[in-house]
């Protein structure tokens, strides 16, 4: 059960009945203070998560296909899945950015609340349709550089942090990191980097990256496909308020 301060934090769906809400509360955890891998990273339990705060790539695979997805994901954002059939679940990793802390809905749990109410159903159909243009755009980028699928996933996650344009974060990700989450070797990650740092674009330190210009990684997406998820609109929302 979770408590009423940490319930009230959750922004559902619209069109969710009362009760359904407050029967999924009932089955929910408040998760903190997961110990990742040494490279950031942990398979997360099987089951619906909430992210009440934090930063995380999430990569999944489905067991038919053999490509990897990611997406960047912060406050507010719906991930995970719950299947009676094991094997049609995809493979789910995090790479922790910064630490995560949310809620969790156990598959088992909500299946078992899906017995006596359909609208479970209707939930995870609704969560699913917010998360479908990250997941869009995350096929679309893979068809991109390396440099343009780098710059994409730096530029998204200064977007969850809280940077905007003029006023950027330092990224807490080694470049082994983001090797792992782009599913690019580390060497050409670096050679990317090494370039980005000579256009002074970029810095990079031990564990960090810094974006120092965020327009001239912009003029390198220009004409790119961003139209399911863009960051940089983001980011400028931000500056405007």
């Amino acid at each position: 059960m979770l408590p009423k301060e940490i319930a009230s934090q959750i922004v559902w769906p619209d069109g969710l009945s009362s009760e359904l809400k407050q029967q999924l509360c009932a089955v929910g955890q408040l998760v903190k203070d997961i110990k990742p891998k040494p490279d950031s990273s942990y398979e997360p339990a099987s089951g619906i998560w909430y992210v009440l705060d934090g930063v995380i790539t999430l990569y999944m695979q489905i067991p038919s296909l053999s490509t990897v997805n990611s997406v960047v994901l912060g406050r507010g954002d719906w991930f995970g899945h719950f299947d009676e059939t094991e094997e049609n679940n995809p493979f789910i990793q995090v790479v922790q950015v910064i630490p995560l802390i949310a809620v969790f809905m156990p598959s088992e749990q909500i299946m078992r609340l899906a017995q006596t109410n359909h609208e479970v159903y209707k939930w995870y159909y609704l969560q699913g349709l917010i998360m479908k243009p990250k997941w869009l755009q995350a096929q679309v980028i893979r068809s991109g550089s390396v440099m343009e699928r780098i710059i994409y996933i730096l530029l998204d996650i200064a977007a969850r942090q809280g940077s905007s344009v003029k006023a950027t974060y330092p990224i807490p990700l080694s470049q082994n990191q983001l090797s792992l989450l782009t599913d690019i070797s580390r060497q050409r990650v670096n050679e990317a980097l090494k370039a980005l740092e000579r256009a002074q674009a970029i810095e990079v330190h031990r564990g960090q990256i810094l974006l120092t210009d965020i327009s001239k990684l912009a003029t390198r997406l220009q004409g790119y496909d961003l139209a399911f998820h863009n960051p940089l609109e983001i980011m400028d929302t931000r500056q405007e308020n």
